[in-house]
């Protein structure tokens, strides 16, 4: 299997990996290559490329994070922080917080879904928003039962303020319609019209 840059960044990172595990049953010492390797030209290829003095954009990655490859940590900080970039931990650390914003973001995005699932079962629904090409990921990963409980909690004025406050202001005009039918209301409205702030 070759990469090609015009493949793209994840079908080049899966054919690192591929190369990775021909590798990793090797001795290296970074000068010479193992007569073991001789027989694959594939494995003969990454190994060329972990010549320390001979790769250019490793050569480049040190020189743009400003570390130096003579200094064994500077190695280990240099792993850590693209193995960072490209495999971001899940879990950890505490989540993000499900503030007003994040609800209105929910309300417009479960909206956008309704309509590219073609009005499905919710399960679908779900399903399509926490896909992790969808929506600039901001669900990927997560399951159901947490998408469906922070949907109901966007729909809740007592959860999401920007939702309270259109509600109050509404039931301060005296030709108000029933509370039930003005939260469905306004929360279409959100769905629709609602923008993240700037800044």
């Amino acid at each position: 299997m070759m990469a090609h840059d015009r493949d793209g960044p994840s079908k080049h990172i899966a054919w690192l990996i591929e190369e990775a595990k021909l590798l990793k049953g090797y001795q290296w010492d970074g000068r010479r290559i193992s007569l073991a390797l001789l027989g694959n030209p594939t494995a003969l290829m990454a190994a060329h490329k972990l010549r320390r003095n001979r790769d250019p954009a490793l050569r480049a990655a040190f020189e743009a994070f400003g570390l130096d490859p003579k200094k064994p940590d500077n190695w280990r900080l240099l792993l850590a922080l693209f193995a960072e970039a490209h495999f971001p931990a899940r879990g950890i650390g505490r989540p993000k917080e499900w503030n007003e914003d994040r609800l209105c973001q929910l309300l417009v995005d479960f909206r956008a879904a309704k309509k590219a699932t073609e009005e499905k079962p919710k399960e679908e629904i779900y399903k399509f928003l926490a896909h992790r090409k969808n929506f600039n990921g901001r669900y990927a990963g997560m399951d159901q039962s947490t998408i469906r409980k922070n949907l109901r909690a966007a729909g809740n004025p007592d959860k999401n303020g920007l939702l309270r406050s259109l509600l109050e202001a509404s039931l301060a005009d005296p030709r108000h319609s029933p509370r039930e039918y003005l939260i469905k209301s306004i929360v279409e409205i959100i769905a629709e019209r609602w923008h993240p702030p700037l800044g």
